[in-house]
């Protein structure tokens, strides 16, 4: 789509140079001929890109807010959790007690 602005300046150009009654012509409607082709060269190709850029992002937005949702309807009903067995790991506090590798008979006053 981008290229054919560039199309139409070079058929246009060509029969410029090359059809005298389309100089003419061309030369009698340069104001009006000027203003359509920038408006549809220029104007709507930057309006059309910039709808898709802005439409596209809303997209994008809309697609973000579907998965966390469903991401947060699957850690509320315990699905699809990545951590241990498919359950919420909770450190217990006897466990790392008992598993501590420190050794505390050198402050035992024991000599």
């Amino acid at each position: 789509m981008l290229t054919c602005p560039l199309f139409i300046r070079a058929v246009k150009d060509h029969l410029y140079y090359h059809n005298e009654t389309f100089s003419l012509y061309f030369d009698d409607h340069f104001v009006i001929d000027n203003t359509v082709y920038a408006l549809l060269s220029t104007v709507l190709p930057i309006i059309t890109q910039t709808c898709s850029l802005i439409f596209g992002f809303m997209r994008q937005q809309e697609n973000l807010k579907s998965k966390n949702k469903k991401a947060n309807k699957n850690s509320i009903l315990g699905l699809g959790l990545t951590a241990g067995s498919g359950g919420i790991d909770k450190k217990d506090d006897t466990t790392e007690a008992m598993s501590d590798n420190s050794d505390d008979t050198s402050d035992n006053g024991v000599g």
